[in-house]
């Protein structure tokens, strides 16, 4: 399916297979993947159903002080899965960054600059996601200090 929207909207990202079970940490702590481009992301919602992505790199932490000051201190929940939200049936933490629709991302600011951002998919990929087509694909995205 991922493979797919690539394919059918032209864009440059790309898709990196691995034969093992993989996560960004160990890929970047091996060289696999440029350190500074891996990404965590986690998905949360609100009470009043509006989902958003917040996506740090790997060894950052997430200060969930700060986000609940950029949700107007509403009350937000982790979601588990996507599916929970939408029906794309993403595990928690492997979630693409391209066009998704209803839902913000929130991105550290340290990341605004990068040419790329690599996230998880799967349990054996990852999508290396151009800068320019994360910008050009997604409605609602801001760069806030979430760290």
């Amino acid at each position: 399916m991922l493979e797919d929207f690539l394919e059918y909207n032209k864009l440059k990202s790309k898709i990196i297979k691995f034969p093992n079970v993989i996560t960004i940490g160990k890929l970047a702590n091996a060289k696999k993947i440029p350190p500074t481009r891996g990404v965590k992301l986690r998905l949360f919602n609100t009470k009043k159903n509006a989902p958003f992505i917040c996506v740090t790199p790997f060894k950052s932490n997430l200060n969930l002080d700060k986000v609940s000051a950029l949700v107007n201190n509403v009350e937000f929940i982790e979601m588990d899965e996507l599916e929970n939200v939408l029906s794309c049936g993403y595990k928690k933490g492997m979630i693409q960054l391209l066009s998704i629709y209803g839902i913000k991302l929130i991105i550290h600011t340290s990341l605004q600059k990068k040419e790329s951002l690599v996230c998880q998919v799967s349990d054996k990929s990852v999508l290396d996601t151009l800068m320019t087509e994360l910008l050009g694909t997604n409605d609602d995205l801001v760069f806030e200090d979430i760290v």
